[in-house]
């Protein structure tokens, strides 16, 4: 609430901020004086993010005016992560009907098999997605979203698809 007969001063750093929210673009400078770059990208719109200097817990906040607590940019990660998901399950699902297609109208033997054994490939990566994304019991996309999560807290070996 303010104030009556009082100016209140506004640290500049507020002030800052305050400029680049409302802004569709802003100044990398003005970004660069509130704190340092990270090599983190912005869920939002996929900027870069710099870390703010204030004391708690870390803030961050993109060139265009998106602003995350350290909290906020992990479960928007997180979001942004099962979403994607969703997406690839998307395309590869096409991926697979397109191959089998291909290979039902395919004259050549050669051919044929070679589209079989792809759209067959293709399976096995939407299995591991699906596995990622679908909980079994799960009672709908909240607890998709947890899975995803515990997914991805968990230390794991990258395994070569080769």
């Amino acid at each position: 609430m303010p104030t009556k007969g009082r100016n209140v001063i506004v640290p500049l750093d507020m002030r800052t901020e305050a400029v680049i929210a409302e802004r569709v673009l802003s100044d990398v400078s003005q970004v660069n004086g509130l704190g340092d770059q990270v090599p983190y990208n912005c869920p939002g719109c996929g900027g870069g993010l710099w870390e703010m200097d204030t004391p708690g817990e870390k803030r961050f906040r993109c060139r265009t005016g998106h602003s995350y607590t350290g909290s906020a940019l992990l479960a928007s990660q997180s979001e942004k992560i099962e979403e994607m998901l969703w997406i690839s399950l998307r395309m590869f699902e096409e991926r697979k009907n397109l191959l089998t297609s291909i290979a039902k109208a395919s004259r050549r033997p050669g051919n044929r098999n070679e589209h079989r054994r792809r759209a067959k490939e293709t399976q096995g990566y939407i299995d591991r997605i699906r596995g990622m994304l679908l909980v079994p019991g799960s009672d709908g996309p909240q607890d998709t979203l947890t899975h995803v999560k515990a997914l991805m807290a968990e230390p794991r070996q990258a395994k070569s698809t080769r």
